[in-house]
């Protein structure tokens, strides 16, 4: 006869005692994601592919929002767009970056260029 187990649970529920450790590994992983999206997209970048680039970035952004890894990638985004024309993304992209990250410096360094590639 097959005993039931004592009422210990093996996963972590909502009051696990282990749910703070689940929560810290999820987000470990979500973060090593986001960075390996990032350089992927950062690679076609290099490469001056800005298509694809955006692709892997507007994905990233939009399944990663909180990385650590964002302010970075918008401003490539920022400057993928510029460099195919796409303006109005570009400046969406820019008002963005400034105003969801004000004090990073991705976000001054577009604040401060009056020279912004979109306006070209």
């Amino acid at each position: 006869m097959l005993r039931r187990s004592s009422g210990i649970r093996s996963t972590p529920g909502p009051r696990s005692e282990l749910r703070g450790q689940a929560l810290s590994i999820i987000e470990e992983a979500r973060e090593k994601l986001a960075a390996k999206q990032a350089r992927v997209g950062g690679w076609y970048y290099e490469r001056k592919l800005y298509e694809s680039s955006i692709i892997y970035f507007e994905s990233l952004v939009q399944e990663y929002p909180d990385a650590a890894v964002v302010p970075s990638v918008l401003l490539q985004l920022h400057d993928a767009y510029s460099q195919v024309g796409f303006r109005a993304e570009a400046d969406a992209v820019r008002e963005a970056l400034i105003t969801r990250y004000p004090g990073s410096q991705e976000a001054e360094s577009l604040a401060a260029d009056p020279t912004d590639a979109s306006e070209e």
